[in-house]
């Protein structure tokens, strides 16, 4: 009998027929998510030629696709919780599905502009949605499960969003980078009508509804998203067009503060950060993503600036990353639900740093395999951190946190792929400037190198192509040596993680042992 219990414990319940269809829902939801921004980004110049747009044109088409995924994104949580989720789910589903599938059809920028909008507007709820859908109506122990297909799905949609928009593109046809999301969408569509069951609505939630302190975070969240995403194109503080997109951020984000602390049941009190443990985990899911998006685009950038690849070619190595990191998810699903978790996301990091550590000896002539190494590296600590970022972020959440971290969350899951691109790139530009003024000043026809490539045929444009290679080798090295020290710098946050309840993602307690409850009187 006791036998019996115990290999019950490490056996996952059956599901029901009705739970494997949301589950395999909020599975396609949350990867449809991911692909489908980064299909989109990978190959804007494409669409820019395909539409006879500018580059300028192109950047500000993505950046209002990105924006409006903060609206829902942030303030779905809530009304879900309030009204239910098959009601939104259903109708949102169709209209992506409709908008999606036209948006190959349209032409001229406005009209492309709005087909756009709406289709950000929509895909800001699906994955939001998931991790409500996951909590209510599949089993706790199908928790770690789902949350492991999360992992790699992030890791497929960043590494292969290249060379899969670039296969679109040259093989299939480019509308699949839409269709490919109309597809999946409709059976998402035909799942939740069929397994998703309704909500009874609760009402009295919305009898105090915290209407302006949802404006204010979010024309907060969609001013700061579009001055960083478009910071870098048109020369940050020298345009006027950014400098009131940053700081109209910094006003309604105050006004939000503000509002938060003077109506009577706020949405997302800043009081919700009272916690410590809260704190640190919202502060490392952020820096998780800034080094996941780093290593995307360094690696990207190396291969299409250096090399001169092609996006289906440079994706080659991302996608060895991606096949990586699916073999190896079990194995840190075993180590999450067995170890402390501060102590696998302390194994992730490090290993996520040594990779980054890898980074900083890249040179002129390495090629897609040479990146081997880094991707085994990545592959390995990218699902130990996530899961157990997840682990803490589960352990924090109650449910009447639940809606206002989600949102907060939200917002770091959207903004900090465009922000730390945003920031890597100026850091890039002004580490090549200052290597190549370094470089420039010692190359002078008095140098035996120098002079001896001019003799043996040599002109002066190859040899400033080659400066120029070299200061960008030497700004990407310099940026992964920042990262790996971000990621060993967070190691320190780890050590003030306090001890946790177990839960179904982590059923060893987090922390150490938890305070014993007092004495009864």
């Amino acid at each position: 009998m006791i036998q019996e219990t115990a290999a019950q414990k490490n056996i996952l319940p059956e599901l029901t027929g009705q739970q494997a269809g949301i589950l395999i829902a909020i599975s396609l939801a949350a990867a449809m998510t991911t692909f489908h921004g980064r299909l989109l980004s990978s190959s804007l110049s494409d669409l820019c030629g395909i539409w006879g747009l500018s580059s300028e044109e192109g950047a500000i088409l993505n950046t209002l696709t990105s924006i409006p995924q903060l609206l829902l994104a942030t303030t779905m949580p809530f009304f879900m919780s309030a009204l239910g989720i098959r009601i939104f789910l259903l109708p949102l589903s169709a209209g992506f599905i409709v908008i999606t599938f036209f948006i190959p059809f349209i032409h001229g920028f406005e009209n492309l502009i709005i087909a756009h909008f709406i289709s950000g507007l929509i895909l800001g709820c699906f994955v939001t949605s998931t991790i409500q859908i996951m909590m209510k109506y599949i089993p706790p122990k199908w928790w770690i499960v789902t949350l492991a297909f999360f992992t790699f799905r992030v890791s497929l949609g960043i590494n292969t969003g290249v060379s899969l928009g670039g296969f679109y593109v040259e093989h299939i046809g480019w509308q699949w980078i839409y269709w490919q999301s109309t597809l999946v969408m409709t059976i998402y569509f035909i799942l939740i009508y069929k397994f998703l069951p309704g909500d009874t609505p609760k009402p009295e939630m919305l009898r105090h509804l915290d209407a302006s302190g949802m404006v204010f975070f979010c024309l907060g969240c969609m001013l700061f998203f579009a001055g960083m995403d478009l910071g870098e194109r048109f020369g940050w503080f020298d345009s006027r067009l950014i400098v009131v997109c940053l700081c109209g951020s910094g006003l309604f984000f105050l006004l939000f503060f503000v509002n938060e602390y003077a109506v009577r049941k706020p949405w997302a009190s800043p009081r919700l950060f009272a916690n410590f443990n809260i704190v640190m985990s919202v502060g490392m899911v952020a820096i998780y993503i800034f080094i996941m998006t780093a290593n995307s685009l360094l690696i990207t950038h190396f291969l299409s600036t250096v090399q001169e690849l092609k996006p289906i070619q440079s994706g080659n190595a991302l996608l060895v990353i991606a096949l990586l990191q699916v073999l190896l998810t079990p194995f840190c699903v075993y180590l999450v639900l067995k170890v402390d978790t501060r102590l696998t996301c302390a194994a992730g990091i490090i290993l996520m740093a040594l990779a980054c550590y890898q980074g900083t000896r890249i040179t002129a002539d390495w090629v897609a395999a040479d990146f081997f190494p880094m991707g085994i590296l990545f592959a390995c600590g990218h699902p130990l951190v996530f899961l157990s970022l997840m682990a803490f972020c589960i352990a924090s959440f109650t449910m009447q946190t639940a809606p206002g971290l989600l949102a907060y969350i939200q917002f770091l899951r959207i903004s900090t792929p465009a922000a730390g691109g945003a920031a890597l790139l100026l850091l890039m530009r002004q580490r090549e400037d200052m290597h190549l003024t370094s470089l420039s000043s010692r190359l002078t026809g008095n140098t035996p190198a120098v002079r001896h490539f001019l003799e043996t045929g040599g002109s002066l444009e190859e040899l400033n192509a080659a400066a120029t290679t070299q200061a960008t080798v030497l700004a990407i090295n310099d940026v992964f040596g920042l990262c790996c020290a971000i990621a060993l710098g967070t190691l320190a946050l780890l050590i003030f993680i306090k001890a946790m309840k177990p839960t179904p993602v982590s059923p060893v307690p987090v922390g150490g042992k938890l305070p014993a409850p007092p004495a009864p009187r």
